[in-house]
């Protein structure tokens, strides 16, 4: 399952608790079973993985009626790479279903979409009706629903990366101002988008560097051009500056930022 960290405990399954909790709980995800027969098993993803707030995560939870087991895993993947996640969970004997999340915080319904793709993504779908995030069954390949978030990502992470290299190319060359007056006449929301772009991305730009890593390799495996997300790797990873900002930083400080060699 899939859900965005918050400020309070989140439950993703729950009933009677403590008889049975799976979710998010003191900063930190916990799955907890009680049996009738006084039995039971509870444990915590380790302290050293602590949950980032406002991140993605995808976790999941076995208890064999001795020992419960907690999974997460917070990353967007290749359709390849989870193929390879799919073997090992089913040579393990268990079902593997892929997802991908797009959206905000589903706080309201329509707002976030979880794409589900696999044998049993119906079953996982179910789970999810009653509330505002909404569950959509790709059909095809298993992992239809990583394909469709690495496309989807591909743009929106990718487009933001290419208009803050652009502005930083211009102020390089110093006419930052010209292209901004060319915007305003011909495209005027470009200049807003930049500064945008930079504002929301800077302080979690860090966490797009693997992600983009990722699309590439997407585009790779589809004989497609790779080149320019392994290019907007590199400018999150030139923004990982920021991560632990007090404040975000503007356009103009996010282009000096990339003008710098790295380690610099």
């Amino acid at each position: 399952m899939a859900f965005r960290t918050a400020e309070h405990n989140v439950a993703l399954v729950a009933h009677g608790y403590p008889t049975l909790f799976f979710g998010f709980h003191g900063s930190q995800f916990k799955w907890q079973v009680s049996l009738d027969n006084g039995h039971g098993a509870q444990c915590y993803a380790d302290a050293k993985y602590r949950a980032e707030l406002g991140r993605w995560y995808h976790v999941a939870a076995t208890y064999n009626g001795w020992v419960a087991r907690l999974y997460v895993d917070g990353n967007a993947i290749a359709p390849d790479t989870a193929r390879k996640v799919a073997a090992i969970v089913q040579a393990a004997g268990a079902t593997y279903v892929d997802g991908g999340i797009i959206g905000p915080p589903p706080d309201k319904p329509g707002s976030t979409r979880l794409y589900l793709s696999g044998q049993a993504a119906d079953r996982i779908a179910a789970l999810f009706a009653p509330g505002p995030l909404e569950a959509v069954v790709l059909a095809g390949d298993l992992t239809a629903a990583s394909a469709i978030k690495m496309a989807y990502a591909a743009w929106t992470k990718g487009s933001q990366a290419l208009i803050m290299n652009v502005r930083a190319l211009a102020a390089a060359e110093g006419v930052d101002e010209a292209l901004r007056a060319e915007w305003h006449r011909s495209q005027p929301d470009l200049s807003k988008r930049s500064e945008n772009a930079a504002r929301g991305t800077a302080r979690k730009a860090w966490r797009w560097v693997g992600e983009m890593d990722e699309i590439a390799a997407t585009f790779a495996a589809a004989g497609l051009p790779d080149g320019f997300h392994r290019g907007a790797g590199e400018i999150y990873r030139r923004m990982a500056v920021y991560k632990d900002a007090a404040a975000a930083p503007s356009m103009d400080d996010v282009a000096k930022t990339l003008l710098k060699e790295p380690g610099a």
